[in-house]
């Protein structure tokens, strides 16, 4: 073989395989965003990840338009006290798949995530979940959002006393919200309307003041010592209102009827008062 048609040859193979190798799917890592990021803002694309305190703003692209995976990655850094997301009263929209806002990192005293006002709660829309919390302590506090048409749970929470108040949870594929850990206070929750129960709890020391109506599964299904349920309603639910498993709940001035199963109902081994 002549040296220029060995040098054509070995033309081709590089070229075909440049072309093998950029059509194999390779890793996209994700952009940092936020407020302070390198001493400048830099607004939050979808798939970004957040890594300091951002006040979203209505010509940000993630609020722009339809996210075809995970919203926002919450990352802060190793030294980090805390870091807030505040979606201002705006909508992250997705398209069925992927997290709404994937809390992987918080802080030591982990993050907030905060939709806006009591009149003007934030949207979370449309993904596969729409709030994971990844660790007991990756977040301390979640306010103001309403979760809504998630293709599974509206929120998906680990909790080490975390705090949740006046949060939505509305016709999402899953359970509105779904919690495990230890403690935490869940305050002012409203879920209906859900495929799966407006709450589905595995903790000890949790307090639960939530209205679940219209679920096609339970209302609220808690399981663990020492939760504390007062305040709580369950109506209207195609399964049971309240079911509770474990030991020393309070239930005084539980509200539960016109539910399919039992109004409220007992699992083996329970002590309640």
């Amino acid at each position: 073989m002549s040296p220029i048609v060995r040098t054509r040859l070995l033309i081709s193979v590089l070229t075909a395989a440049s072309v093998v190798h950029l059509s194999l799917p390779f890793p996209v890592l994700a952009n940092s965003c936020g407020d302070d990021v390198g001493g400048a803002r830099v607004a939050c694309a979808c798939g970004d990840t957040v890594v300091s305190d951002t006040v979203l703003r209505p010509g940000d692209p993630v609020v722009s338009g339809r996210c075809p995976g995970t919203g926002l990655i919450v990352r802060a850094s190793e030294f980090a006290e805390t870091i807030t997301i505040d979606l201002a009263g705006l909508a992250l929209v997705g398209s069925g798949a992927g997290i709404g806002i994937d809390v992987s990192a918080g802080g030591s005293d982990g993050a907030v995530i905060v939709g806006g006002a009591s009149d003007r709660r934030g949207q979370i829309v449309g993904f596969g979940v729409g709030l994971k919390v990844r660790s007991p302590r990756a977040a301390r506090r979640i306010q103001w959002l309403e979760l809504r048409g998630q293709r599974y749970e509206g929120m998906n929470l680990r909790s080490a006393g975390i705090v949740v108040a006046d949060v939505r949870a509305t016709r999402n594929g899953g359970d509105g919200i779904r919690i495990s850990g230890q403690g935490g206070r869940l305050i002012g929750i409203e879920s209906s309307e859900n495929a799966g129960a407006g709450v589905r709890a595995v903790s000890n020391n949790l307090i639960l003041q939530a209205r679940a109506q219209g679920n096609r599964e339970h209302g609220l299904i808690v399981s663990g010592a020492r939760n504390d349920l007062r305040g709580s309603s369950a109506l209207a639910n195609r399964g049971y209102g309240v079911l509770l498993a474990g030991r020393d709940a309070r239930t005084e001035g539980v509200v539960a009827h016109d539910n399919s199963l039992i109004d409220i109902g007992y699992r083996k081994d329970r002590r309640s008062r």
